[in-house]
């Protein structure tokens, strides 16, 4: 995780939010993080866990779609009341690598937007979001995803403020405080941390053991 400032904060920010992540990394629960724990939305979902260690009750927010319905999102400069849009999923274009989706991004991106990658660079991190998205997605919708989830990693570094990677392992096994720590980089106070930590410990308790 990268300890970039943020230019801006609170509800007027005006910020587009993209979550790179492929089904099975988690991604609904980071996306639920930022959204439970800044001070601007009140309307948001205390736990969003499900049986099966979930994030669905908050959203199912892992989508496939194309580099220009991402970059559409990114280019539409209207937000809601609290200041903020985000989305969440893996981009697919036959003509550009992951790390060149995440240029293009980038490049699109104003200065006070963010891209978070959640990133699977060993094994164990592949396997717990391949045994994830088995388990908690329809398999209809998981049959549907399975060749783009086996998608290839990123290689490249970003110098970006814009730019905020997290691991799997760091999901997994970073400390509460440390995974809030991102809300200020995206531009949030952070509020409830005590409830953040229990409900953190109830995820981690439900997610597959694989090696």
């Amino acid at each position: 995780m990268n300890d970039y400032g943020i230019l801006l904060s609170g509800a007027k920010m005006n910020s587009n939010i993209v979550i790179f992540y492929v089904p099975g990394a988690m991604g609904s629960f980071v996306s639920w993080m930022l959204e439970r724990f800044n001070t601007v939305r009140k309307d948001i979902i205390d736990n969003p866990l499900t049986s099966n260690g979930s994030s669905h009750a908050y959203a199912s927010l892992c989508s496939i779609e194309t580099l220009d319905s991402v970059e559409a999102f990114v280019n539409n400069r209207e937000f809601p009341e609290w200041g903020y849009k985000i989305w969440a999923g893996w981009p697919v274009d036959d003509n550009h690598s992951i790390d060149e989706c995440i240029q293009l991004i980038l490049f699109a991106m104003q200065s006070q937007d963010r891209l978070i990658l959640i990133t699977r660079n060993t094994t164990h991190e592949y396997n717990i979001a391949w045994e994830n998205a088995t388990i908690k997605l329809d398999a209809d919708r998981w049959d549907s995803m399975k060749i783009n989830a086996s998608m290839g990693t990123n290689s490249m570094r970003y110098n970006d403020q814009k730019f905020i990677e997290l691991s799997i392992n760091e999901l997994l096994y970073s400390t509460p405080q440390r995974l809030l720590s991102i809300l200020p980089l995206v531009g949030f106070d952070i509020c409830d941390s005590e409830l953040f930590a229990e409900v953190l410990a109830e995820q981690r308790r439900t997610q597959p053991r694989v090696s």
